[in-house]
């Protein structure tokens, strides 16, 4: 059984994720870009840099470390 939280719309501090990816990718990306002009080359590379950054709550492992832990843990690796 799996719990569902589910967040107020105007409380960016219920979505800690969501906010910390926001704020990955304005790093890359100024507020008021428009994002059709982006190549699929900087979409990767935004996405190679999130994947890959440690995370304290995974005590240093990146996001692609995990998902393969969590692979291996299912036999699927």
């Amino acid at each position: 059984m799996y719990n569902i939280y589910y967040v107020h719309i105007y409380c960016s501090y219920e979505r800690g994720s969501s906010e910390n990816n926001n704020r990955f990718i304005c790093l890359f990306i100024s507020k008021g870009f428009n994002i059709s002009k982006i190549s699929y080359s900087k979409i990767k590379e935004i996405e190679n840099f999130i994947n890959n950054y440690p995370r304290a709550m995974f005590n240093g492992k990146t996001i692609n470390e995990i998902y393969v832990i969590e692979l291996l843990k299912i036999g699927k690796l």
